[in-house]
């Protein structure tokens, strides 16, 4: 999924800003303000809704790892990783796409670690559902889904694998995840790679 994730979140990110830079040449000055505005207002989204659910410290405008913290040790709702998720994604393909620079390095965990999150819960929710599936901990599941979608998802969109390898062994100083770690890496980069074999910051 991080694979198929991340060659959308490329492929929307190089069209809407072909077609900012296009339709929007004689405005070039006021494109930045508009991406702002929209990112700000998306922001203001994931606040209110994350307040709504009794988290009001997550929201798109930081860097995010508090928020990847919370995930990890299963301590946000289904609803909030899905704003967040959303909101983020859109909020860096506009960003980019007007002409600003958020970054891709802390997104692309963020965007990766929410994904995983919310794969982690449909795994838990599954327990309930088929009664030979017992998972050691819905803790531990979460927070390994966490980890393997923020690598995945790196790895899709800035297309180096191992990277992320070592980035979550220096976050977590987990070594029991790599293996499925070194496989969703691999299989989300050669998912990416096939469908655009050249990369964000090339193409950019």
């Amino acid at each position: 999924i991080a694979g198929f994730l991340g060659h959308f979140f490329v492929s929307s990110v190089l069209v809407l800003r072909a077609r900012c830079k296009s339709q929007l040449a004689r405005f070039s000055w006021l494109t930045p303000a508009i991406g702002g505005l929209c990112c700000g207002l998306l922001g203001l989204f994931a606040l209110q809704v994350s307040g709504h659910f009794g988290d009001p410290q997550n929201t798109v405008f930081s860097i995010g790892y508090e928020s990847l913290e919370l995930a990890f040790q299963d301590k946000l709702v289904w609803q909030v990783l899905a704003v967040l998720l959303i909101c983020k994604f859109i909020a860096v393909i506009v960003n980019y796409a007007t002409g600003g620079s958020g970054g891709l390095f802390s997104p692309t965990l963020f965007l990766g670690g929410m994904l995983g999150g919310l794969i982690g819960m449909v795994l838990v929710g599954l327990e309930s559902w088929f009664h030979f599936i017992h998972w050691p901990g819905h803790q531990q599941v979460v927070g390994g889904c966490v980890l393997l979608g923020m690598g995945a998802m790196f790895s899709a969109v800035v297309r180096c694998p191992f990277t992320s390898l070592i980035i979550i062994f220096e976050m977590t100083g987990n070594y029991s995840l790599i293996l499925p770690l070194m496989a969703g890496n691999m299989l989300a980069w050669s998912i990416a790679k096939k469908f655009r074999p050249v990369a964000l910051y090339d193409a950019l």
